[in-house]
């Protein structure tokens, strides 16, 4: 090893490496001073031709535009982008011919640095292959009868192939820093504006097609498609790469991205908006896994104030389906599914644990009614969990008009009835034995959320039960309950009652139950029908007498 060590030391200080050390020190430096040469070449020839240049660059931009174009200085970036010729345009406006109506400029920047191609520039030819915009503001301005600012650039003219010129223009690159976007679309009612920190894209072309990997690190500031309801994702950092494809024969821009970042989470993203003057059909999925916290504050105020009142424990698969039109006032079509497997849910009234459901939302129940809170619904399916230690399942929920809302399905409980216990804090009753069933349609409506006047359609039966009614110190045992309830009436098939040597059995039914329960309860019609093969009077009148003296003494 070290005679390894010492033929390698020995190299480095031998007289042929020193020589071919010194002969590649020449060369670099050689590079260098070429490279310097050639940089003072093109400042040369810039300052030389700068007038020409400038002239031949406006040409380039006026002849595609319908407006007014003006830059306030411009001058030659030594040693930047070499090998391309780099020009540097300071205090830029792009407006449109009818700029004086509406006000907005289409485009004021501080600076762009146009990236030349040195080649086709002594061939006296501009060829801009990079754009870079800098501390800008870019405004797209839709009017409410269809114009829009963006209208400045002209149609490309169809090309002979014929005739297409090799040093054609072509900007493959295009990047932005400290630039805000604004899209203002009076006509649709919506409003998107962003601040981009960084963007980069490379084109890559295919005739009049083109494709990119376009690299985003930006702010929302406003992500609204109906301005009326608000934003989605408001003040949200937004960062990823965004595979991005344009079809000029079918005037449509695709976009597809994985792990997007939208705040602290990751998006997988599918997207189409068509670009056409009779088509501005839009659609948009997201797919994600993500907390009910998070998922609800990147939604619209409209949606996010009724959905901030629950809360699920950990994460859950969301998929969003977003499908409109961008020239339309109304909201777009949204479906929104979520899957939630042995969560925890948070509502107004309590708590449910080892909660599962798939879950639907959507603004268009009824396709014929439009996009908006009155025709949307919130469906539940495959819904268990436990309130209160009570198991529930629930094999449909629907809550429709989120307007008013009103609930309607089917609650199936299954349990033993001593978990009633945990229940009740006042610690009247206890029970020691027994089960209960309930099958109950139920519908209810949601008063800030909450439940209230619940209406119950079904069955409720409790067998073999044991309990003490605490206050009257009374033990029963072998306690039957069968209740069926009905839009007519309450049914009390049977309460069979047993405790020592008394034995009752009751049935009967309530009237208009339903009807009168929450508004006039005094108006209700009972008819009871009372069996007592055995009764201990002793025993029963103690029982009397004891809840007397309590009346007595309160």
């Amino acid at each position: 090893m070290r005679e390894t060590l010492q033929q390698i030391k020995n190299f480095f200080q031998s007289v042929g490496f020193k020589k071919y050390a010194k002969r590649f020190g020449y060369f670099i430096l050689g590079l260098i001073a070429l490279l310097l040469i050639a940089c003072g070449g093109l400042s040369i020839y810039f300052n030389r031709n700068k007038t020409e240049i400038i002239a031949k660059v406006n040409a380039k931009i006026n002849e595609n535009i319908n407006g007014d174009f003006h830059i306030g200085d411009f001058h030659y970036k030594f040693l930047t982008g070499f090998p391309n010729f780099t020009l540097a345009l300071n205090d830029i406006e792009l407006k449109d011919k009818k700029w004086n109506t509406h006000h907005h400029t289409l485009l004021k920047a501080k600076e762009i640095e146009a990236r030349l191609n040195i080649w086709s520039l002594l061939h006296h030819e501009v060829n801009i292959h990079k754009i870079l915009i800098n501390d800008a503001d870019i405004y797209i301005y839709k009017t409410k009868d269809g114009y829009t600012n963006s209208d400045i650039f002209k149609p490309k003219k169809k090309k002979d192939p014929q005739k297409k010129s090799e040093t054609e223009t072509t900007i493959d690159q295009i990047d932005l820093s400290n630039v805000r976007v604004t899209i203002n679309n009076q006509l649709g009612n919506k409003l998107f504006d962003f601040d981009v920190h960084n963007l980069n894209s490379k084109v890559n072309y295919d005739g009049d097609d083109w494709s990119t990997d376009l690299f985003l690190d930006t702010q929302i500031n406003s992500l609204a498609f109906n301005t009326v309801h608000g934003s989605f994702a408001k003040q949200k950092e937004l960062k990823g790469t965004l595979n991005v494809s344009y079809s000029a024969n079918k005037q449509k821009i695709d976009i597809v991205t994985k792990g997007l970042k939208i705040g602290t989470d990751s998006f997988d993203i599918v997207a189409y908006f068509n670009i056409g003057k009779t088509n501005s059909l839009f659609g948009i999925n997201i797919d994600t896994h993500i907390l009910w916290s998070n998922a609800s504050n990147l939604l619209s105020a409209n949606i996010s104030s009724k959905l901030n009142r629950f809360d699920l424990k950990e994460p859950i698969a969301v998929n969003c389906d977003l499908k409109g039109d961008l020239n339309v006032h109304d909201d777009p079509k949204i479906v929104v599914q979520a899957m939630c497997k042995n969560n925890e849910l948070t509502i107004p009234d309590g708590q449910i644990k080892k909660c599962n459901f798939k879950g639907i939302f959507t603004n268009n129940f009824k396709p014929k009614e439009g996009f908006n809170d009155p025709n949307s619904a919130v469906i539940l399916t495959r819904f268990s969990g436990e309130y209160q230690n009570i198991p529930l399942s629930i094999p449909q929920l629907s809550i429709n008009n989120l307007e008013k809302p009103i609930a309607t399905g089917t609650v199936n409980s299954d349990f033993d009835v001593e978990k009633l216990n945990e229940v009740s804090n006042d610690k009247w009753i206890h029970f020691s034995e027994g089960h209960a069933k309930a099958n109950l349609n139920f519908q209810f409506d949601i008063v800030d959320l909450y439940i209230n006047k619940p209406k119950f359609i079904g069955s409720i039966n409790v067998e073999n039960t044991s309990f003490d009614f605490i206050p009257k110190k009374i033990h029963a045992e072998k306690v039957n309950v069968q209740l069926d309830f009905t839009e007519q009436a309450l049914l009390i098939k049977k309460i069979t009652y047993k405790h020592n040597k008394n034995s009752i059995i009751i049935d009967g039914k309530i009237d208009n139950f339903l009807n009168l329960y929450y508004d006039a309860p005094e108006k209700m019609v009972v008819n009871w029908n009372i069996y007592c093969p055995n009764i201990d009077l002793k025993q029963f009148l103690g029982v009397l007498t004891a809840s007397q003296k309590k009346q007595n003494r309160c």
